[in-house]
């Protein structure tokens, strides 16, 4: 799992060795910022069994980390946990709500819980009906991505990606195509305005969606196992995704190459509001980092 600063200064990793990795992201389209030497800032180590999400809280210096172990740290940046939640099950996923308050926790029997941070309290459930598999909230809006593997005793045909819209408590839209059976597989929005919806898939491939009309833009190629986790860079308009082939791609917007030093300008200039998204605005270029996580295993029974 990953998952990028607000402030896009920091990325943090999650990993099946039980840690957690925060390292400083690399330098932007000026040079001017402090890129990574190739090793992490700071390793936590206080989970006993995967750790299956990380999140940020919205002043960047905070996040959480949750896992297999049933528990969910609340770290800070020099890696002081400062608060510990606890759980009934195993935790696959988790993600922070736009305005930073509530927390969704996607659990092994596949509900998704939510958390209320500063009072330490659980709200209502989110009432999806299937098995969820990993969820992402939206920064700009009460929305949330929910992804639901294929099931085969399930109520749904194959796996789909589901917009849920907060406050109304419905699902708005739902996304179709990519592959998840097995795995667990994280989506992601993208785009200066959320127009996409980007997701990994069992199939090696990176699938690029219109968040409103839920059509299918793009197919991403170049991992060669599955993709398990993507996540975007507002500022940078870069998206990354992570595979169980050991590495981490960053995709540019504009199709610029980025090399291995991530030293090429990676620009994506904002639209009107409410226009259609462009080809240009969609990743097509990428970068190889080495990933020292083992693939992810199967998300339990």
């Amino acid at each position: 799992c990953i998952a990028w600063s607000w402030d896009d200064k920091y990325v943090l990793t999650g990993s099946a060795d039980r840690t957690v990795r925060l390292w400083a992201a690399p330098p932007g389209p000026s040079g001017r910022e402090e890129g990574s030497s190739g090793a992490p800032l700071r390793t936590m180590a206080k989970h006993r069994d995967a750790v299956t999400g990380v999140a940020w809280l919205k002043d960047s210096h905070h996040f959480v980390s949750a896992g297999f172990d049933k528990c969910i740290f609340l770290w800070d940046i020099h890696g002081a946990d400062l608060y510990r939640w606890e759980v009934p099950s195993c935790i696959q996923d988790l993600s922070l709500t736009h305005d930073g308050a509530r927390m969704l926790v996607v659990v092994s029997d596949r509900g998704v819980k939510v958390i209320d941070i500063q009072a330490r309290r659980e709200l209502s459930s989110l009432p999806e009906s299937d098995a969820v598999t990993s969820v992402c909230a939206s920064s700009l809006r009460e929305e949330v991505l929910v992804n639901v593997a294929h099931q085969v005793a399930g109520s749904q045909p194959g796996p789909s990606i589901r917009l849920w819209d907060l406050a109304a408590r419905r699902v708005v839209q739902r996304y179709l195509g990519h592959c998840q059976a097995r795995f667990v597989v994280r989506s992601c929005f993208g785009g200066p305005r959320e127009e996409f919806v980007c997701s990994g898939s069992e199939d090696g491939q990176v699938y690029i969606w219109h968040r409103h009309y839920g059509s299918l833009l793009q197919v991403l190629h170049g991992h060669s196992a599955t993709v398990n986790s993507v996540c975007w860079s507002q500022s940078r308009a870069w998206l990354i995704s992570t595979s169980d082939d050991h590495t981490v791609r960053i995709w540019s917007a504009r199709g610029e190459a980025i090399v291995e030093d991530v030293e090429a300008e990676a620009e994506a200039e904002a639209e009107a509001e409410g226009e259609p998204a462009q080809e240009d605005d969609l990743p097509t270029a990428d970068a190889v980092f080495p990933d020292p996580a083992p693939p992810q295993r199967p998300p339990p029974p």
